[in-house]
């Protein structure tokens, strides 16, 4: 693996050289984010004192709880309290 310097520098003349530098810009920067081995997924979620970890549950519990925020801000734009809505 290419020490950050070096690194910097062959981006640097890859993006130069380009005849679409921002097309290139682009391939670098989706290069270095899809490479990331990490996992985003959440296993479990504590809705109303109990843990599920069953998705489509955790899916819907996130939906409710967005769409009652937009319902929130809809009603009363001024005294939005999203963390009146926690799960």
């Amino acid at each position: 693996m290419l020490q950050n310097s070096k690194k910097k520098m062959y981006y640097d003349e890859l993006i130069s050289k380009s005849k679409n530098k921002i097309k290139t810009t682009w391939k670098i920067i989706n290069k270095g984010i899809w490479n990331n081995n990490c996992q985003n997924d959440i296993e479990y979620l504590k809705i109303n004192n109990t843990i599920t970890n069953t998705p489509q549950e955790i899916a819907n519990t996130f939906n409710d709880y967005f769409l009652a925020v937009v319902d929130a801000v809809i009603e009363n734009k001024n005294n939005v309290n999203p963390s009146s809505y926690m799960i």
